[in-house]
């Protein structure tokens, strides 16, 4: 009778035990999809800032690499007037 007890004592602390580790189980991938969903929030916020940052200066970085193109257009346009009359000018000087 006392074996009868003593194994129903351990089926039922197995049974406690196997509960606990289940509610251990429960908690750790409860704990996972938290932090998962808030990793997940994090990114969509970073996303969004990103988006904003991207839409407020794309629009001044292409104005400025406009501006910058422009300036060397004319610079270009500069250095070959110059060059093109002290070309001239040398070659008048020969005749």
């Amino acid at each position: 009778m006392r074996f009868r007890i003593s194994l129903f004592e351990t089926a039922l602390g197995s049974f406690r035990a196997g509960t606990a580790a289940y509610e251990n189980f429960t908690e750790v991938v409860t704990a996972i999809a938290t932090s998962l969903n808030t990793t997940v929030e994090n990114l969509s916020e970073i996303a969004t800032s990103v988006k904003a940052t991207a839409a407020t200066w794309l629009p001044l970085g292409t104005f400025i690499l406009g501006l910058l193109t422009l300036a060397l257009a004319i610079l270009n346009f500069l250095v070959g007037n110059a060059a093109k009359n002290k070309i001239m000018t040398e070659s008048w000087k020969d005749t």
